[in-house]
């Protein structure tokens, strides 16, 4: 019995670790999107300088979430007026696609949150980042801040 509980742990445990060719167990190496010395690229961002590649990928996911976050739905919610701050945190992985999204709204509106993380998985495929020779899967960080405006009929004269 102890014996085929060993060969099934044994079994379990190739399965889930892969391993370089020494033998080794890989460990995926994920960097702040700051600090990598070549940016995963967006579509058309692949310049020869890094730090336009780097601005213009940026800029890129700026506007593709100004483009496609569906404000007119959060605004049909009744949130009070004032400003909604969301943070975004998602992984370009060593494929260039986005995995691991997480957001986090200070109001807590879950809508929110859902409507964040609908946009960053429309995100198109990317090249991914590299460190020191090495493709690695980058953290990249993007606020979203928006305000909702009192309606109309609400406001005092």
């Amino acid at each position: 019995m102890a014996f085929r509980l060993a060969i099934l742990l044994f079994l379990c445990f190739t399965v889930t670790f892969a391993q370089n060719q020494s033998g080794e167990a890989l460990q995926e190496i994920v960097v702040p999107y700051a600090t990598v010395d070549i940016p995963p690229v967006y579509p058309g961002c692949d310049w020869a300088n890094t730090q336009k590649s780097k601005a213009c990928t940026s800029k890129e996911i700026q506007y593709f979430f100004e483009k496609n976050f569906d404000l007119q739905k959060i605004k049909t919610m009744g949130l009070k007026p004032g400003r909604y701050r969301t943070s975004m945190v998602f992984k370009i992985n060593t494929e260039g696609k986005i995995t691991d999204i997480k957001a986090n709204n200070l109001q807590k509106v879950k809508e929110i949150e859902e409507e964040a993380v609908r946009v960053a998985q429309l995100l198109p495929e990317m090249k991914p980042g590299n460190r020191k020779g090495e493709i690695v899967s980058v953290h990249y960080g993007l606020p979203i801040v928006f305000d909702i405006e009192p309606n109309s009929r609400n406001r005092k004269n």
